[in-house]
């Protein structure tokens, strides 16, 4: 036997071993500010560091996440208060505008919501040091949760190391549990102080006399505050406590359950009581969750329950590795394949029960009912979350359970194997470190990756040879495009061969656009250099790169039209750059946009709400000048029954504005056909006209469509295939306003 604990002891010390190399590294990759709320979190850390006090709830001024408990918070600053600062704490990063592109997509397109220069390289310094720093308290913290769980699986099944083992690599190996691990928030020293009073609720379990005793009540007394003070969900965990004192009670039954329940409060009041007589000092309740929904934006439980329901696919993939703002997935066959094996440990653990149920001591069969008691609380914690915060939908909100449910999964997996236990650890230790690795080195790294340079022979083979300056520092060495013709709804991809001339003093971003032979835009990109990474600041004089812009179709262009792509560079909310042909922009060849196959003009397949889509749309000209009508016909599928005759609007916008210069609403056919009328499949097709305001600028406008209710700001949302809200509108297509 001693030999065999040696050796389970040895891999645990390197699983843990790993869990620190990979958090770390996780902390590396990741630039600083991207995680979520990174930048909220830094700011109490630093507003404690700059000023000694707590923050206090407010809607003025930066954003901090002031609603929290201090305890992580505390630890970084100690962690990090030696370092000065390059920043003052309510610092506010350059943002990166195009970082929400695509943002549902599996790629590496613009996932960086800040503009990261090289003062965040290593070796680290200033603010750099500091922020990181942060991180790393909570690589030890994580490192910790991953300890309890191994200790958590050993103290339940005395006699199954190799269960141990897999419950400690499921929770060492979660992406996103590694993610989290290498940022800052307070959702590991969660995952921390949950581990720790499970693991001491299953250890009184396992020892009733002296569970009772009042140095134990003590320790989860003392536990139980911390927890508070790391996080308020953890407040959840009082079923599980209550559950071990009750069944580890002993012989001296109720006086003994309620003498510990009246130590741990005493203990856990005198640790964290006074955050909750503050909150309500300050914000007249215990919790300040009011103030929080208040500043943050809340849910209405009832109305948004079905809003939450749709969410669930989200908080699963966010449980597992969804990186960054939730900007940064896996692919969904990850999610799908995690939860296929999940039901395949959910089955397992339903075989154990009928196999070996009777037959386990009581103890072990108490222990295993509090674990699963610990899941089933915070997955309900997490979904009335869900109903009542638009921020619900984060599978970090369930990590003070995460130890739990790595021991539940680890028994259900291994019991399919029982005789070759050993073997099967083996299996679930390599598969979850396989992923731990798919998602730092395949999703999170190349999300953030700057372009390398290119060697001399890749520069001389550079395609189209352009070799025009825009400014006086940027040359466009050549362009590549993959395609010559494209569908609506596909996509090209394009290739820029950029070298600087100079250092470069300002960040430029760079467009494309395909322009047809009314000068109408009819797709384009706009997007900082290297898909986000590598801003113009950071351009090395005499070093030239590639750089590659996907450009999207819109479902809904009208086609079929032949376009020109030009592209440029412009500096953010000023003049492009003149480029040295005497424009303003470059063309580098033709893309014909092809009409998509379809019963319909322009056909589509635009979902409202699953009430009603959109099938195609037509316009009678799509140039105009100000006072002149352009006829719009849509045509229309009913998709299910309707909770209210909703109504179709038209717009001739400014893009992304909200100035309107030609509108049209009403109910569909001239007010004749109400939505309610239509039978479930019937096709409707609706014309209005969209007359332009006298008044009208020349310019380009974009054609907008949707439904609306009562009150009118209510619409029918835009889903997705999946299920995922895109917007209230649709932009059909743009139109040129010509001079009167």
């Amino acid at each position: 036997m001693k030999p065999q604990l040696n050796l389970q002891s040895l891999i645990s010390a390197l699983i843990l071993a790993a869990f620190v190399v990979l958090a770390t590294a996780y902390s590396v990759v990741n630039p600083i500010h991207e995680s979520t709320d990174e930048l909220q979190h830094y700011r109490f850390v630093q507003y404690l560091v700059a000023t000694g006090e707590l923050p206090v709830q407010s809607d003025q001024g930066a954003r901090i996440q002031a609603h929290h408990p201090p305890l992580y918070y505390t630890l970084a600053a100690l962690a990090s208060a030696w370092v000065e600062s390059d920043t003052t704490w309510d610092h506010e990063p350059e943002a990166n505008p195009y970082w929400a592109y695509r943002y549902f997509e599996v790629s590496t397109d613009n996932k960086s919501r800040y503009i990261h220069l090289r003062d965040e390289d290593f070796p680290y310094h200033g603010t750099a040091l500091a922020h990181h720093l942060a991180r790393w308290v909570n690589v030890a913290l994580g490192a910790i949760t991953v300890w309890l769980t191994y200790r958590t699986g050993r103290r339940i099944f005395p006699d199954r190391s190799g269960l141990a083992l897999g419950a400690m690599a499921i929770v060492a190996f979660n992406p996103q549990f590694l993610y989290m691990s290498g940022a800052i928030n307070n959702d590991v020293i969660a995952s921390t102080t949950g581990a720790a009073l499970i693991y001491a609720c299953v250890d009184a379990i396992g020892r009733p006399c002296a569970a009772l005793a009042d140095r134990r009540a003590v320790g989860i007394g003392l536990l139980f505050g911390l927890a508070l003070l790391a996080k308020f969900n953890l407040i959840f965990m009082l079923p599980v406590i209550e559950l071990a004192l009750w069944l580890s009670r002993g012989e001296g039954g109720w006086r003994r359950f309620v003498r510990a329940n009246l130590i741990i409060l005493a203990v856990a009041g005198l640790i964290a009581g006074w955050w909750f007589v503050r909150n309500h000092m300050l914000y007249g309740e215990a919790t300040g969750v009011e103030k929080m929904n208040a500043i943050w934006g809340g849910r209405n439980p009832i109305r948004d329950f079905p809003l939450a329901l749709q969410e669930l696919p989200y908080a699963w993939s966010a449980l597992w590795g969804r990186f960054g703002y939730g900007q940064i997935p896996m692919p969904d066959a990850a999610y799908q394949a995690i939860l296929v094996i999940c039901l395949i440990a959910l089955v397992g653990l339903g075989l154990a029960a009928v196999r070996r149920w009777r037959s386990a001591d009581r103890i072990r069969r108490a222990q295993c009912g509090l674990v699963a008691l610990a899941v089933f609380v915070f997955a309900g914690a997490v979904f009335g979350y869900m109903t009542i915060s638009t921020a619900g939908p984060n599978g970090r909100f369930f990590f003070p359970a995460l130890s739990a449910l790595g021991v539940l999964l680890a028994a259900g997996l291994l019991e399919w194997a029982r005789r070759h236990a050993a073997l099967a650890s083996c299996v679930v230790v390599g598969a979850m470190l396989s992923l731990a690795l798919y998602g730092l080195y395949g999703i999170l790294a190349p999300a953030y990756a700057r372009p390398q340079p290119l060697s001399e022979a890749q520069v001389a083979s550079i395609p189209n040879r352009v070799d025009l300056t825009l400014g006086d520092a940027i040359r466009l060495l050549g362009y590549e495009v993959d395609a010559s013709e494209v569908s609506v709804g596909g996509k090209i991809t394009l290739t820029l061969y950029w070298e600087a001339l100079k250092p470069i003093d300002k960040s430029y971003a760079a467009f494309v656009h395909l322009i047809d032979q009314d000068g109408v835009i009819e797709a384009q990109r706009d997007s900082f250099p290297g898909l986000g990474n590598y801003p113009t600041l950071l351009w090395r004089p005499a070093e030239a790169f590639a750089d590659r812009y996907t450009v999207h179709i819109p479902a809904t262009a009208y086609a079929p039209l032949d376009t020109t792509v030009r592209v440029g560079l412009y500096e953010r909310n000023g003049p492009r750059l003149a480029a040295s042909n005497g424009e303003d922009s470059v063309a580098l060849g033709r893309v014909a946009i092809l009409a998509r196959a379809g019963e319909f003009p322009n056909a589509t397949d635009i979902n409202f709400d699953n009430k009603v889509a959109l099938l195609g749309y037509a316009l009678d000209r799509r140039s105009v000048r100000p006072g002149e009508s352009i006829k719009l016909t849509t045509v229309w599928k009913s998709l299910g029954p309707t909770d209210f005759d909703y109504r179709i609007f038209a717009h001739a916008a400014v893009a992304g504005s909200g100035t309107v210069w030609a509108r049209e609403t009403g109910a569909p056919v001239n007010s004749t056909r109400p939505l309610s009328t239509w039978a479930i499949g019937e096709i409707v097709i609706d014309e209005r006209l969209l007359t332009l305001d006298p008044n009208t600028p020349p310019g380009v406008y974009d054609v907008e469509l949707g439904w609306y209710g009562k009150p009118s700001s209510k619409r029918l949302p835009i889903l997705a295939e999946d299920g995922h809200w895109i917007g209230t509108h649709v932009t059909l297509t743009r139109v040129r306003v010509a001079q009167p």
